[in-house]
């Protein structure tokens, strides 16, 4: 195969197990009787389930890193038309598919986010970031959203600021998006993919991103273990 179009082998490793993992979640025979690990917490707390999601945004960050070298890592007009692009696209995607069938839409209570809708955000804020802003800053700039979404989070959420009812992001997607275009699954209007909580997803994109830089660099390493190592490695490297 052209070494121009060669696979790799550890995203492609990673992407199937990580697919799989969701296929069984989305799949677990019988609803009734579900296996603590094939369910989402509750609320607080985290389960192999709730690492799926977060495994498909790293994805999307080591793949960024090898798509990214035919601009030279640089932000370019024809590369921030393609993040542009690329990042409404996928975002439209996941409304459609909201939406769908159209017959039976109804444009007043449509959910406006969603799983598709949050890797189009985090995808196109995180390639900004990462080909637009000097490499040696993105540590600094990881942990300055980290913080800033935690410090939001405590700030402004009131006495219990982790709660369902009272958390800031809800409070934020239902002052710029309404109940009616919010996720109802707990019960309430509450968006587990809601706008401000799209935050540390970006963060995640970056983690994927260099750690694909530090996987091209370690050729003679496929394993998938090495992604995992690598998103560790870059965020706490001095």
């Amino acid at each position: 195969m052209d070494k121009k179009f060669q696979r790799i082998i550890a995203l492609d490793a990673f992407r199937g197990l990580t697919v799989a993992a969701m296929i069984l979640v989305n799949n677990p025979g019988s609803w009734g009787s579900i296996f603590p690990p094939l369910e989402h917490a509750e609320w607080n707390g985290c389960t192999p389930t709730d690492l799926v999601f977060p495994f498909f945004l790293f994805i999307v960050g080591v793949s960024m890193w090898f798509s990214f070298k035919r601009y030279d890592h640089r932000l370019t007009a024809s590369s921030a038309y393609k993040i542009a692009k690329r990042s409404f696209l996928i975002f439209l995607v996941g409304i459609l598919l909201t939406a769908f069938p159209f017959y039976n839409m109804h444009p007043e209570k449509l959910r406006i986010l969603g799983v598709l809708q949050r890797i189009g955000l985090a995808f196109g804020f995180g390639a900004f970031i990462c080909i637009g802003i000097k490499d040696t800053y993105h540590k600094f700039i990881g942990a300055l959203l980290l913080l800033g979404y935690w410090f939001s989070l405590v700030h402004w959420g009131g006495d219990d600021p982790y709660s369902l009812t009272t958390n800031l992001v809800r409070k934020i997607d239902l002052s710029l998006l309404g109940p009616a275009h919010l996720w109802k699954g707990k019960g309430i209007p509450f968006d587990p993919e809601g706008l401000l909580s799209t935050v540390p997803a970006i963060v995640t994109v970056m983690l994927g991103y260099h750690s694909g830089k530090l996987l091209e660099k370690n050729k003679g390493e496929t394993g998938v273990n090495l992604l995992l190592v690598n998103a560790l490695f870059w965020f706490l490297s001095a």
